[in-house]
């Protein structure tokens, strides 16, 4: 009986689990992809204003790009 119920517990986990994850990849991935662009015009250029200017530039326009063209 005690393992039934642990393994019907851990099943019903498992879905909220990759429900949690699925929602977290999205926003982990948008931190990257805007952080990319300015690490690199750092690199380039040496200057935090610079890279913080392209950080934010890239990251509005990830999100412009998002709000456009999500699934309907």
């Amino acid at each position: 009986m005690p393992d039934s119920l642990y393994s019907s517990a851990r099943d019903s986990r498992r879905p909220n689990l990759r429900r949690r994850l699925r929602r977290l990849k999205v926003p982990l991935l948008f931190v990257s992809l805007s952080v990319l662009p300015g690490l690199v015009s750092f690199r380039v250029y040496g200057t935090i204003l610079d890279a913080a200017v392209v950080t934010i530039l890239t990251a509005l326009s990830i999100s412009a790009a998002a709000f456009l063209f999500r699934p309907r």
